[in-house]
């Protein structure tokens, strides 16, 4: 059993010490924290959008977040995890690195809210109402400041400074928050005035994130020869980033579209409700790609099996306890008007554990140097979703979009696992949860409760 080494980069970088898979652990719980802590204050806001706006004000919020989204990821031409991998590998020229993201990240985020605006404004009839030019306007900026975002985010967290990328993702949507709350409390909240607060959240997170990356080796000339193998790999891996942004949000956009802003509203809370489930997969991927792509190749294959085992335990276990749970609480807590998406909800939770094998595996790939094929697995899942959604959503509404998002990770999964296997060769059961596995998260588990006891007794 043989795994190939990266082979679109001159230096790998050193091997990872022994006690990188301490610290990778350690980086993966500090980023699942950053994300319940940031998760919660994007829940809070999804709380008072939906008892302030309804349904159908609901979804027209999601239409505009998630096209702002989904364009900075297609402006940004995969340059995320390009420059996660350059700053990884090239520690001795992070400075540079960070002057490439910079300027990538203001360039392709001005031109991704450019064609953003000026398709919005050639369709802009057949857009959800409320969506008019000054909206477009706002949009235009909020692809600007998440592209700028995602590219600082990824040299944070190749240069390996996952407490600061955590803590500038956990706190700034307590901001969103914090301003939703505040028009609550005094004028009230209208469409117009969530998306100016939308648009100030991420122009908030991007400031900070650039601050943080300041802070690690300063900044200086984008290096043209760093900018071609960044553009080389970001390129490659970019159709999959993109796949996995539309597989993701593009059921929102469609059905901004094909059926009415209400409908939408629904599918959005389970959504947002579901996406819990989504947190540690997340926060794993974020750690294991520096991680690998610094390590000897020879680590990539059983780190990688070990990290997509593990994980499809806890994501079992979390599916059962989110369907307990959800349930009842989805009409107590956003409004009865929202009780029929509690069934999307249900249909959503399998597609969970698609999702964590998806994740693992494509930065498995992403840290060997093929990128097209991480890429792959997420142009399955964006096909299966898209064609699921175009056949399903118009009979079923929010049911269809739930159900075709969850087949899309399931098969997603599904191939990555087999794309994986025909790279590095390793028997089937090798993917299967062990009691081990159960062994080793019950130590962990039992470990994490009992810290905060001793940090209290010493």
């Amino acid at each position: 059993m043989t795994v190939l080494p990266p082979s679109d980069t001159a230096d790998p970088g050193p091997p990872v010490a022994p006690e990188a898979a301490g610290g990778l652990a350690r980086s993966s719980f500090g980023l699942l924290a950053a994300n319940v802590v940031g998760s919660a204050g994007f829940f809070v806001a999804a709380l008072v959008l939906a008892r302030s706006l309804g349904p159908a004000g609901r979804g027209v919020m999601a239409f505009f977040i998630v096209t702002a989204l989904v364009g900075s990821r297609l402006a940004s031409l995969g340059q995320s995890d390009a420059t996660a991998v350059a700053a990884a590998r090239h520690a001795d020229r992070r400075a540079a690195v960070f002057g490439n993201a910079v300027c990538f990240g203001v360039l392709f985020g001005a031109a991704g809210g450019a064609v953003v605006f000026a398709l919005g404004a050639a369709v802009r009839r057949r857009l959800p109402e409320g969506i008019d030019l000054g909206v477009l306007g706002l949009l235009a900026a909020g692809v600007l400041l998440t592209t700028v975002s995602a590219l600082a985010g990824g040299y944070l967290r190749g240069a390996g400074r996952f407490r600061a990328y955590a803590l500038v993702y956990g706190l700034a949507p307590w901001l969103y928050a914090a301003v939703l709350i505040a028009l609550w409390a005094g004028p009230g909240v209208d469409v117009h005035r969530a998306e100016v607060a939308w648009d100030v959240y991420a122009l908030a997170g991007a400031g900070a994130l650039l601050l943080a990356g300041l802070r690690v080796a300063g900044v200086a000339r984008p290096a043209r020869d760093l900018a071609r193998e960044a553009v080389g790999f970001g390129v490659r891996a970019w159709v999959g980033s993109l796949a996995a942004i539309l597989n993701a949000r593009v059921d929102q956009i469609l059905m901004g579209f094909i059926t009415t802003e209400a409908v939408l509203g629904v599918y959005s809370v389970a959504v947002n409700v579901a996406e819990v489930l989504l947190y540690l997969p997340n926060a794993v991927g974020t750690t294991l790609l520096p991680a690998i792509a610094r390590g000897a190749p020879e680590l990539l294959l059983p780190r990688t099996l070990d990290a997509m085992r593990r994980l499809a335990l806890v994501t079992v276990v979390s599916i059962a306890v989110a369907a307990a749970v959800g349930v009842p609480c989805i009409p107590l807590v956003f409004g009865s008007a929202f009780g029929p998406s509690r069934v999307p909800f249900l249909l959503l939770l399998p597609g969970a554990l698609g999702y964590s094998v998806l994740v693992v595996t494509e930065t498995a790939l992403l840290a060997a140097g093929a990128p097209q094929l991480a890429s792959l697995e997420s142009l399955v899942a964006l096909v299966v979703g898209v064609a699921l959604d175009v056949a399903l959503v118009p009979p079923l509404g929010a049911d269809g979009a739930s159900a075709a998002a969850t087949a899309a990770f399931l098969a997603s999964g599904a191939a990555g696992l087999v794309l994986l296997r025909r790279r590095s060769p390793f028997p089937w059961r090798g993917a299967l949860p062990r009691w081990d596995d159960a062994a080793t998260l019950a130590r962990s588990a039992r470990s994490a409760a009992l810290r905060p006891l001793a940090s209290l007794r010493a």
